[in-house]
């Protein structure tokens, strides 16, 4: 199993009534059941016994597996990457990449890593799941990127979502096609790319639309 537990990314304080804590324990027991089998076995009956309720509670919140796979993968994502503070942009961003690269290492990133190409195939329910898994991971760089700008290291208009997707390129390159390791040298490459890529202001917010 994974060393981050269900319990202990969703077990965290909430507050709220028995709503909170019944989201609180589906999660808790689907985020242990992806660490621990992957997605070929995330099955939902499984997590509602675990979690101590109906399989149709669960159904109510997330009405396929793959919405409750995306809420439990968020969870973990959200405690497995933090967002780095570091008092600098290259040192976050390292510390970023090197995260995303643990987490890519773990049965929930790869059960992430086999599920996103639906959207790529035409599934518009795993587009739609994976659209909003992204949107959630570009928010977590923007303070990452104000604290930058507010240091005088970038310029304002540097697009959060295109520092991600350029941080994470050599990564899944690297997972997918070349096969070699998501080591410091990875990690410390890709963050050198992303300040390389600002510095020629490529990472920049398109356009805004005249129409």
């Amino acid at each position: 199993m994974s060393a981050i537990s269900g319990k202990s990314i969703v077990g965290r304080s909430r507050p709220g009534g028995r709503s909170a804590r019944v989201r609180s324990a589906v999660l808790t027991a689907a985020v242990d059941h992806l660490a621990d089998r992957g997605w070929d076995d995330f099955s939902v009956d499984a997590i509602a016994a675990a979690a101590g309720v109906h399989r149709t509670t669960v159904y109510r919140r997330w009405p396929t597996r793959e919405a409750l796979f995306l809420a439990a993968a968020g969870e973990y994502a959200a405690a497995a990457i933090p967002t780095p503070d570091t008092g600098s942009l290259r040192g976050d961003l390292e510390a970023l990449a090197r995260g995303i690269a643990a987490e890519l290492d773990t049965p929930v990133g790869k059960a992430w890593v086999q599920l996103a190409p639906r959207g790529a195939l035409g599934d518009p329910t795993w587009n739609e799941i994976r659209r909003r898994f992204l949107h959630d991971r570009y928010e977590r760089v923007r303070p990452i990127l104000d604290r930058a700008v507010g240091r005088g290291e970038i310029p304002p208009e540097t697009s959060s979502a295109e520092v991600f997707r350029t941080l994470c390129s050599p990564l899944y390159t690297r997972l997918l096609i070349t096969g070699e390791p998501l080591d410091q040298a990875a990690t410390t490459q890709a963050a050198a790319i992303v300040l390389a890529a600002i510095a020629e202001r490529l990472l920049t917010q398109p356009p805004a639309s005249s129409a």
